[in-house]
């Protein structure tokens, strides 16, 4: 119970509001050292597509990208630990 309890109360609302925050941080990014540098097209979008060798592009697709994966992996991890919790849960019920 207590792992179900600690599942609901502070694994997944960290996950929630840390991705919540790094959404955020790579919004605000973004607008910085992309959004702003890039000319708006005819379509209303950002032509990136010209500035990719600026480095400061390019360290902002790379940093995100990382920040990314990392939160991939965490996700993983989760997903891990929710399915060993349901097992165990399983096997409890079962006997």
């Amino acid at each position: 119970m207590q792992d179900v309890t600690r599942m609901y109360t502070v694994l997944l609302p960290d996950r929630v509001e840390s991705d919540r925050l790094v959404f955020q941080e790579r919004r605000n990014q973004y607008i910085t050292y992309i959004g702003t540098r890039t000319p708006i097209g005819p379509d209303g979008y950002s032509q990136i597509s010209g500035f990719v060798n600026d480095p400061a592009i390019r360290f902002q697709i790379m940093w995100q990208g990382n920040m990314l994966n990392e939160i991939k992996q965490h996700k993983i991890k989760l997903i891990k630990q929710i399915r060993e919790l349901i097992a165990r849960i399983d096997s409890a019920l079962a006997k």
